[in-house]
């Protein structure tokens, strides 16, 4: 299970579904981007383990692909 990171404790984390989103990573090409249906851990701050605090499991459920405006 992969871990998913986020660097602010905001609200909506604390709903059943909440939307986030991410710019498509460098790699995805590989296959190494986030698919609909797998499960990932997700944690507050750093993934070093000395510095996250563990929040619950999701799954993701739709992915919309944002791209940087130049």
């Amino acid at each position: 299970m992969r871990i998913i990171s986020f660097t602010e404790m905001w609200n909506k984390l604390k709903n059943d579904e909440f939307t986030t989103w991410r710019f498509p990573r460098k790699d995805a090409y590989k296959g190494r981007d986030w698919h609909v249906g797998e499960k990932v851990q997700c944690y507050y701050k750093s993934r070093s383990p000395e510095n996250r605090k563990y929040l619950f499991n999701a799954e993701i459920i739709s992915k919309e692909p944002r791209k940087l405006l130049r």
